[in-house]
């Protein structure tokens, strides 16, 4: 009997050489993606052009080169899905060269040093200093609890008042009024009430009569008396009168639903706390209340809060560190809700292509990958896009395939 075996396949059909060609291809592309491959951040605003490409992270305010891709990209429209926005915890960095110059003031560039997901009583690090924080509490829609002691009755008004909260088209303000300071106890027509306001611990009926019949100050007029609990409505002269009870809305008389709720009335000023707390679950107002110590000595509490439309994001500098706390919306998932299109004109080109972002998903355009890494509804709206190129992609995955093909080749040929 005599053995005999099956030569292997010649030339490129050999599966050493597919795989030597693989392995080939495979470097080669890794070498042009490390010494040739491009990658950037551009900021966009609906409606307008922008060329400029800078290697820094998203971080507003810090050092960064700039380049042009070759083409120009207009953020034509934006559009984020409604859903439930994620937050986080933002750790930044005062730029050094310029931390120690006070007069710059809030101003002074940060760069992120990390991002933190909302773990209540978690401790952690401060970029490897002696300074620690945790998250105590987070408030999806933020408002301070009022409490007074249940004992009222007996203390003294010392510094009587009262605290409400208002109804009106802006929103619902939440005001004290009170006799400790001079012309505290009272609160003009600035809010469009539909009334003003005066509380008095005691007042008696004439002097109530004599504010109604002031033609020096007209309008509506509601007077508080807190030690006999009445509220007294002056409208057109007349004088109507309720019971005060805390607790209860008042309608203010003429207007649609102008109004208040009146949620403590006291006699010393002094006795009466703010508490943090949360008025439901829906994300309004979201506030982080945040515990910032230094090894070996006590807790600061932090409020923070993120950036919302006009209004800026409010972070805690923990004092002499150079280091910030703030709230911030994770991104990361943000984005996946993000969609918008873009205008993209090559130099010396009029005519543009439009290219379309899906659900945060990358697009390509000749080569360059486009990817969203931070979107912002508002006017204008705002997308922060990461530019990237990697000129031998195609070599690593045809080396791959290559590769795992004379793999699978060998494995078929020795089964044989």
């Amino acid at each position: 009997m005599s053995n005999t075996t099956k030569p292997l396949a010649p030339g490129l059909l050999n599966p050493k050489v597919l795989l030597l060609i693989g392995v080939i291809a495979l470097l080669a592309g890794y070498g042009l993606n490390y010494f040739q491959a491009q990658k950037g951040l551009i900021r966009l605003e609906t409606g307008k052009e922008n060329t400029l490409v800078t290697n820094q992270d998203t971080t507003e305010g810090g050092a960064s080169s700039a380049t042009g891709p070759g083409f120009a990209i207009t953020l034509d429209s934006l559009n984020i899905t409604p859903h439930t926005t994620a937050y986080q915890i933002k750790l930044m960095k005062r730029d050094s060269a310029t931390f120690d110059h006070a007069s710059m003031g809030n101003n002074i560039p940060s760069t992120l040093v990390g991002l933190y997901p909302l773990e209540p009583m978690k401790n952690t690090v401060v970029d490897n200093t002696e300074y620690r924080f945790r998250l105590k509490e987070f408030y999806p829609n933020f408002e301070f609890a009022y409490e007074y002691p249940a004992n009222r009755d007996s203390i003294q008004p010392k510094a009587p008042g009262i605290t409400l909260e208002l109804k009106t088209k802006e929103g619902t303000p939440i005001v004290t009024l009170h006799t400790k300071l001079p012309n505290k106890n009272k609160l003009a027509d600035l809010v469009s009430l539909g009334a003003s306001l005066a509380f008095y611990w005691e007042i008696p009926m004439d002097s109530v009569r004599a504010i109604a019949a002031d033609r020096t100050k007209p309008g509506n007029k509601v007077v508080f008396s807190g030690a006999d609990r009445r509220v007294f409505f002056i409208v057109n002269d007349s004088i109507a009168e309720q019971p005060l009870t805390e607790k209860s809305f008042y309608k203010i008389p003429g207007q649609d639903s102008a109004g208040f709720t009146i949620i403590y009335c006291f006699p010393d000023m002094a006795l009466l706390k703010a508490v943090p707390s949360t008025r439901g679950t829906e994300l309004l107002n979201p506030v982080a209340h945040v515990e910032i110590w230094k090894e070996g000595q006590g807790a600061q509490d932090a409020f923070v809060y993120p950036e919302s439309g006009p209004r800026k994001g409010g972070e805690f500098e923990i004092p002499g560190s150079g280091y910030l706390i703030g709230l911030g919306i994770d991104q990361e998932k943000e984005v996946k809700y993000c969609d918008c299109k873009l205008s993209i004109r090559e130099d010396g080109n009029e005519t543009a292509e439009i290219v379309s972002i899906t659900s945060g998903k990358s697009a390509r355009y000749k080569g360059y990958s486009l990817r969203p890494v931070e979107c912002r509804m508002g006017h204008p709206g705002k997308v922060i896009l990461e530019i990237q190129k990697k000129p031998g992609r195609i070599l690593m995955i045809s080396g791959v395939l290559l590769a795992v093909f004379a793999i699978l080749l060998m494995i078929f040929r020795r089964k044989i």
